[in-house]
């Protein structure tokens, strides 16, 4: 859910120029997954 709402393009960008607040939304849902 969170890749849609974001732009392609943040997916591209490195994670430091990532703003503090959007590296846990991307974190999450992937440290989600596999641990369920």
């Amino acid at each position: 859910m969170a890749a849609p709402l974001l732009p392609p393009v943040g997916l591209t960008v490195p994670p430091l120029t990532v703003p503090p607040l959007a590296a846990p939304l991307l974190a999450a849902p992937l440290l989600t997954v596999p641990a369920a």
